[in-house]
C-alpha cells in the first residue's frame, strides 16, 4: 500500500502479482536406455541344505553385485551336496543376464548369490559359481526419457514463465525476485511417458504465480543513499549499474501486500582527488614535500 519509496522507514511500493499460465514446448531427450544382447553362461549350484531343492525360474533370483541372473529353465530338482569341496555331483544350471550390456559379463569361477521366493536368501546353505564364463552381453545405447528430463522440463518451462512475467513488468520498473513468490502446478504432462524411446517429447506445465515485485532501482538507490551518508565528504560510489545485490526473503504475505527482506549489497567506493587541487597544494613544494602531503590522506598508499 505504500505510495512512494520512503528511505526513513526503508519501504518501497510492491506490485502483486497473480498469473493463471500454461505454457508448453519440445525437449531433446538427454536421458539413456542401455540395450544389446544379453550375457549368458552356466553355473553349478551348491545346495547344502541335505536335501533337494525345486526352484523355479520365475521366483529365483542370482545377483553378482548390482547385477542379477534368472534361471533359463526351472531347476526341478537341485540335487543336495555333502560338502562345497565335494561338487562333482553339483547340478547344473545355464542362465541369462535380467538385462543386456556388457557389465554383465563375468570369468568362470564367479560366485553367485541366490534368493528364492519361498526359501530366501541363505548364502551359506545355497549359492553358485559360474563354470563357464557368462559372455555374450554388449552395449547398445538408445535415447529414453528420464525423470531427469521431466524435471529438467518442468523447471524450464517454470522459468520462461517467471522472465515473461518480469518482461511484462519491465513496464512498470518492477521486477519479482527469487523467493518473493510461490508457484502452484496445476497440472504438468508429458506426450511420453518415463522410459519411452524417443529423441524428444513435448511438455505442457499449468502454473499460478502469486508474489510481489518491487522497483529494483528504487530500491538500491534507497540503499545507496543509506551507504553514502555514512562515507563522509570526498567519496563517491561506482555507478549504480555496476552494483550487486542479493535479497532473502524473510516474509512473503501476498494477501496482505507485504513483504519483508533483507539485502546483501556489494559497491565500490573511491575518494574523490581532483588533480587540479593537487596542483595548487604542491605548487612550489620540494618531492619529499610533496609526498608527505599527498600520503597524508589516509586513501593513498
Amino acid at each position: 500500500k505504500a505510495q512512494g519509496v520512503d528511505s526513513s522507514k526503508l519501504t518501497v511500493p510492491a506490485v502483486p502479482v497473480n498469473e493463471d499460465q500454461t505454457i508448453a514446448d519440445t525437449f531433446q531427450t538427454n536421458g539413456k536406455k542401455e540395450l544389446g544382447s544379453k550375457a549368458e553362461g552356466r553355473v553349478a549350484l551348491y545346495n547344502l541344505t541335505g536335501s533337494p531343492l525345486a526352484l523355479k525360474a520365475s521366483t529365483t533370483t542370482l545377483t553378482v553385485g548390482s547385477k542379477t541372473y534368472t534361471f533359463k529353465e526351472d531347476q526341478g530338482n537341485v540335487k543336495a551336496l555333502t560338502s562345497a569341496s565335494n561338487d562333482s555331483n553339483a547340478t547344473l544350471a545355464d542362465i541369462v543376464a535380467s538385462e543386456g550390456g556388457e557389465s554383465f559379463n563375468v570369468p568362470a569361477g564367479t560366485r553367485i548369490e541366490i534368493t528364492n521366493q519361498a526359501f530366501g536368501s541363505q548364502p551359506q546353505r545355497l549359492y553358485a559359481k559360474t563354470v563357464t564364463q557368462v559372455i555374450g552381453g554388449n552395449s547398445r545405447f538408445v535415447s529414453a526419457i528420464s525423470k531427469e528430463d521431466l524435471d529438467n522440463a518442468q523447471k524450464e518451462l517454470t522459468r520462461r514463465v517467471i522472465d515473461g512475467i518480469n518482461a511484462n513488468l519491465a513496464g512498470r520498473n518492477a521486477k519479482l525476485v527469487e523467493g518473493a513468490y510461490s508457484i502452484s502446478v496445476t497440472s504438468f504432462n508429458a506426450d511420453k511417458a518415463e522410459g519411452t524411446e524417443a529423441q524428444s517429447f513435448s511438455a505442457e506445465l499449468k502454473i499460478i504465480v502469486t508474489g510481489l515485485a518491487f522497483d529494483e532501482t528504487a530500491l538500491k538507490t534507497m540503499v545507496r543513499q543509506r551507504i553514502i551518508t555514512s562515507l563522509g565528504a570526498g567519496k563517491s560510489m561506482q555507478g549504480l549499474e555496476k552494483d550487486t545485490v542479493i535479497y532473502k526473503i524473510k516474509n512473503l504475505d501476498v494477501p496482505n501486500g507485504i513483504m519483508q527482506l533483507s539485502s546483501h549489497y556489494e559497491s565500490s567506493v573511491k575518494p574523490n582527488i581532483e588533480s587540479k587541487d593537487l596542483k595548487n597544494k604542491l605548487a612550489g613544494k620540494s618531492k619529499q614535500e610533496a609526498s608527505e602531503l599527498i600520503l597524508a590522506n589516509p586513501d593513498v598508499d
